[in-house]
């Protein structure tokens, strides 16, 4: 079996260069300034070319046969109006394309989280949120295309026949004989350039994953702790870190031996030039202003080959990196063809005939059918997994039923714009989510036009504003950390209570949302609830009874209603 490094020598996934078409809308909004960069690029390049002629004379004719003084100092004069010209327009050039680069790439990062802002829930069911941050992060390397690179590429081009044009005329015998090696130098050193992009893009995907069930891990440290799984999880941890150690060395080893093979060879083809241009000085053949020209054009003639034979090193990873952005923005955004804006529930909303499933095998709700009146409360209960949970996210259309409809006043769901729903929707689940943020941004995320005199109105209603200020030292400026980890868990209930009223819903859920919160203030709740929410629609999913509140009750099980 051979060794796993020569399995990267070949090629593997082909990505298509037409994919590039990506891309030109966001050309198209600086055309005209790439332009210009790409011009002062190809300025700054071709003066430079200039230069080892320029020295050929001046050693040559102003210093070895005419000691010329005064020719010396005209060339030598030329060649630094030369040099501070390039220089003029390379910093001119680098700061455009530097410009050019940043606003690109903020317009294409843009786009890409407002994708990912309207994909359907269910895309997030099957993908890692660690694995969609370590794909966008390749986006990054998109930045190649927007940079003097691939012009420079083809400036190369120009340089090569024009340093090839001078070598010929300067010594063709000896350009002859670089020209035969030339090509055996291209194909020894692509082989390398493969191995080096395939191990890269390897290498890339395994980060990736890798990253994924490290947020993974992160994100679920109470489970992983409350179970005393700690040593498992760091061992298979431990085995993907081995994996991608290993690729970073065959990595390592491939980009060593490139560098040495290449270093090698450049001085071997130095040696043979110093050989044979000796040879033809010594016999009067060749000038040593020609020589130190040649050995500068010679430069200029295997620059190019060599940049295009690891052209594949920098070109490739950005066409893996459009592939990355052309799967992101081809994925399927969430349907909204509603036309109707929903404002209130005059009547109803009534659930018909639903069917529905997760993995299209297993039907979690099956003719599911349950009317819920303007102005009604109601108590979903039933054991885990009979689909209570699932009608909410029915309601709020992050699924779609695969059979069924649902209506708003006779209306199909579907007919309401999306956002529009949601936004009279208001929502307290079992899992909080809250912002590293203050109490107040918190609790204002729905409604921003709200103000700190709205929230204490709110907890004056609830009888809650005493008992609040007691919990939070630092009242609505206090900090909750990362998922609200530095409250506990029935005060970031409490502040997800006040999120979803001060958005002031038609509809008002609670999903388990009363299981760590004091008897007490659960009692101040559903008491709000009914005295200042008497014609909004109130549904409380819950497992278990809820003491002295007569509200109308269903039972779930197995995906249909067992009692209403």
């Amino acid at each position: 079996m051979r060794p796993e490094i020569f399995s990267y020598l070949e090629s593997k996934e082909k990505v298509e260069i037409s994919l590039i078409k990506i891309l030109y809308p966001y050309f198209k909004q600086h055309k005209i300034r790439f332009i210009i960069a790409s011009v002062f690029l190809t300025i700054s390049s071709m003066l430079a070319i200039f230069i080892p002629y320029l020295s050929k004379i001046a050693i040559d004719d102003a210093l070895i046969q005419n000691k010329n003084v005064k020719l010396l100092t005209y060339l030598v004069i030329l060649m630094a109006i030369i040099h501070i010209t390039r220089s003029i327009f390379s910093g001119t050039t680098q700061y455009l394309f530097t410009k050019l680069n940043q606003e690109i790439m903020v317009s294409i990062k843009k786009d890409v989280f407002k994708k990912i802002m309207k994909l359907p829930f269910s895309f997030y069911d099957k993908v890692k949120s660690g694995y969609i941050l370590s794909r966008i992060a390749e986006i990054e390397g998109l930045s190649f295309f927007f940079s003097p690179n691939l012009i420079n590429q083809l400036i190369r081009i120009l340089e090569f026949f024009f340093a090839l044009f001078m070598m010929l005329y300067l010594n063709w015998k000896l350009t002859l004989i670089i020209l035969i090696i030339l090509p055996l130098y291209y194909l020894m050193l692509k082989p390398l350039s493969t191995g080096m992009v395939n191990i890269t893009q390897n290498l890339l995907e395994s980060s990736a994953r890798l990253a994924g069930n490290l947020q993974e891990r992160i994100s679920g440290f109470e489970v992983i702790k409350t179970f005393g799984k700690e040593e498992k999880e760091v061992k298979n941890i431990e085995e993907a870190f081995k994996n991608i150690s290993q690729k970073n060395l065959i990595q390592s080893i491939f980009f060593t031996i490139f560098a040495e093979f290449n270093i090698t060879l450049t001085a071997l083809i130095g040696l043979l030039v110093l050989w044979k241009g000796g040879m033809d000085i010594i016999n009067g053949r060749f000038t040593l202003g020609g020589y130190i020209a040649f050995i500068s054009y010679l430069q200029r003639l295997y620059s190019p080959i060599q940049s295009f034979a690891v052209f594949n090193l920098t070109f490739y990873p950005s066409l893996v990196s459009l592939k990355r952005l052309n799967e992101i923005l081809s994925l399927s955004e969430e349907e909204d063809l509603g036309e109707i804006y929903f404002d209130t529930v005059k009547e109803k909303i009534e659930f018909q005939n639903i069917y529905f499933s997760y993995d299209g095998k297993n039907n979690i709700l099956e003719d599911f059918n349950i009317e819920i009146k303007k102005g009604e409360k109601l108590i979903i209960q039933g054991p885990n997994g009979s689909g209570k949970s699932t009608i909410i996210r029915l309601l709020l259309r992050m699924y779609e039923p695969i059979q069924g409809k649902i209506f708003i006043d006779n209306i199909d769901i579907k007919k309401y714009k999306l956002s529009s729903i949601r936004e009279k929707i208001g929502i307290v689940s079992q899992n909080i989510f809250l912002f590293d943020d203050t109490i107040r941004n918190n609790i204002l995320y729905a409604n921003p036009q709200a103000s700190d005199m709205d929230i204490i109105q709110v907890l004056k209603d609830m009888e809650l504003f005493d008992f609040f200020m007691e919990e939070f030292s630092e009242g609505l400026d206090t900090i909750i950390g990362e998922r609200g980890l530095r409250v506990s868990g029935g005060q970031r209930k409490i502040i997800a209570f006040l999120r979803a009223l001060l958005k002031k819903p038609e509809i008002l859920i609670l999903d388990e949302a009363t299981s760590e919160i004091d008897m007490r203030i659960e009692k101040q709740i559903f008491r709000y609830i009914n005295e200042k929410l008497k014609d909004k629609i109130c549904i409380v999913i819950t497992p278990k009874d809820i003491e002295n509140i007569n509200w109308r009750k269903i039972y779930i099980e197995n995906g249909r209603v067992k009692n209403s």
